[in-house]
């Protein structure tokens, strides 16, 4: 039989794990944003990103290409070459603002936000969001 002190931890943890857990904006997402995008890094600007769904006629650049996949459950998977181009894999979870069109990846603990500037049937542009410095006076 479980002790009152055990029965207290218990609903702690419980609640905690509860109140941790990312919040997840799945109603508002666009379904054309669902599935496997690849990094066309020779379409990127200065600080925009150029994505594409199909990859099949790319060619091999060095360092491989990055890609995310968006899935309707909320997850995302990552995937880039580290060195000696081993594959990283990455499983995190998206958030979408339709407000602002902003784009939230969570790994591991990290939020980071981009802007989608343009999107249509097999090309996604994005751009990162930065923090504005406050100036001191």
């Amino acid at each position: 039989m479980m002790n009152k002190n055990n029965l207290y931890l218990v609903v702690f943890l419980t609640a905690l794990f509860l109140a941790c857990k990312p919040t997840l904006n799945k109603s508002t997402f666009p379904k054309e944003y669902f599935g496997k995008w690849v990094h066309l890094v020779e379409k990127d600007s200065a600080d925009v990103k150029t994505y594409i769904r199909n990859s099949d006629k790319l060619e091999i650049i060095r360092g491989g290409r990055t890609t995310f996949e968006l899935l309707e459950n909320g997850k995302v998977n990552y995937e880039t070459s580290g060195s000696s181009d081993k594959l990283i894999f990455k499983s995190g979870f998206w958030s979408f603002n339709n407000k602002e069109q902003l784009i939230s990846f969570v790994f591991d603990e990290t939020t980071t936000d981009y802007y989608v500037l343009s999107l249509d049937k097999n090309l996604l542009k994005i751009k990162q969001k930065t923090l504005k410095s406050v100036q001191k006076d």
